[in-house]
């Protein structure tokens, strides 16, 4: 299930890897508010012959809690709702059910309080992956984003050479196990004590694959 689901990034490309090593029935949901994301969210369903049901409006608490009535278990939940995680996450029903049901959640943040409340309120999960809020300012200063992407919203080109310098001069990134990385909202991937054992679980800087069932 995706929460903010632009064009089905992880849900998508979850499907298309089962699809490929252990075919076996999937549900795919989609939740996507913009119409134009929705609709590119329609066209990789179709063009990869995926079965999901996209539906086209915000998420909040009440639409969760509804589609997740009769889902016995969730693999993976992915909010990126653009500041709206915070009312979400805040709700006792909501946080009942990610103990109970969701086996791992792909969080992003927009600001720094909201990524605070999620260290906070994950403390007893699995951290897989975290980065802190990032550098929205600076990388304005040094023209990777345009002032006007607020508004236009259009394609970007790529930074020249000397904005990187710049950043690097002004240590506007974070050093994570996959090097600098100048990024803008926060982000987590989180396990589910309840379901994976923490002594088997698969973090980002580990260099060879660790399998394990989950726990019943």
């Amino acid at each position: 299930m995706e929460l903010g689901a632009r064009w089905g990034t992880w849900g998508c490309r979850g499907v298309a890897f089962l699809r490929r090593v252990n075919p076996m029935p999937y549900r795919l949901i989609l939740v996507e508010p913009k119409k134009v994301h929705c609709s590119g969210a329609h066209m990789v369903l179709k063009l990869n012959s995926l079965e999901g049901e996209l539906k086209c409006t915000h998420a909040d608490a009440a639409l969760f809690l509804k589609l997740m009535e009769d889902v016995p278990h969730l693999d993976l939940l992915h909010i990126d709702i653009q500041g709206a995680e915070g009312p979400l996450l805040a709700d006792p029903q909501v946080r009942q059910v990610l103990e109970s049901k969701v086996y791992r959640i792909i969080l992003g943040t927009h600001w720094e309080d909201m990524y605070r409340f999620a260290v906070d309120i994950f403390q007893a999960w699995i951290t897989v992956f975290s980065l802190p809020q990032g550098f929205y300012d600076c990388m304005e200063a040094v023209g990777i984003i345009p002032l006007a992407l607020a508004i236009s919203r259009v394609p970007l080109q790529l930074p020249e050479a000397h904005a990187w310098a710049q950043l690097r001069s002004r240590s506007c990134f974070h050093t994570t196990p996959l090097g600098r990385v100048a990024n803008i909202d926060g982000s987590f991937i989180l396990d589910n004590p309840r379901f994976v054992n923490a002594s088997r679980a698969f973090y980002l800087n580990d260099m060879t694959l660790r399998m394990d069932d989950l726990i019943k």
